[in-house]
């Protein structure tokens, strides 16, 4: 992916330090902390959990909307926050996952993402922060 962002002339950094259920706080702690050292200049935060977000019982699959919270609270103006979004087995699940994530990112206009032609069970859902934490 680091590959991908020469070849466009910008910047990819993989955060890889591997995901443990147990230690979610860490992880995300580790996240805020890379977050909190980034140079100046706007930057994208991709989560791709491989799943997506689940507003309740999450599971080591799943991201969490206080987890969104805290990492869309700790970026500058004019960042971006996307995530991936797996499809659910519920009905109108790109509906449903939109509404907790624009939760989750209380004040941002959401903007959604979806294949026309190949997946039909992905979206991403981003916002772009205009201003400072709430």
């Amino acid at each position: 992916i680091t590959g991908i962002g020469a070849s466009a002339g910008v910047e990819i950094e993989v955060f890889d330090r591997p995901f443990e259920a147990r230690s979610r706080s860490e992880y995300t702690a580790a996240v805020l902390k890379r977050i909190q050292v980034l140079d100046a200049g706007p930057a994208a935060l991709f989560l791709d959990p491989d799943t997506g977000l689940l507003p309740n019982r999450a599971s080591p699959k799943h991201v969490t909307p206080d987890e969104v919270r805290a990492l869309w609270d700790a970026l500058r103006p004019r960042d971006w926050l996307v995530l991936y979004q797996h499809a659910s087995r519920e009905t109108n699940w790109i509906a449903k996952r939109r509404e907790a994530f624009e939760a989750a990112v209380p004040g941002a206009h959401v903007v959604q993402f979806l294949s026309r032609n190949g997946a039909r069970d992905v979206a991403l859902f981003a916002a772009s922060r205009t201003r400072g934490p709430a």
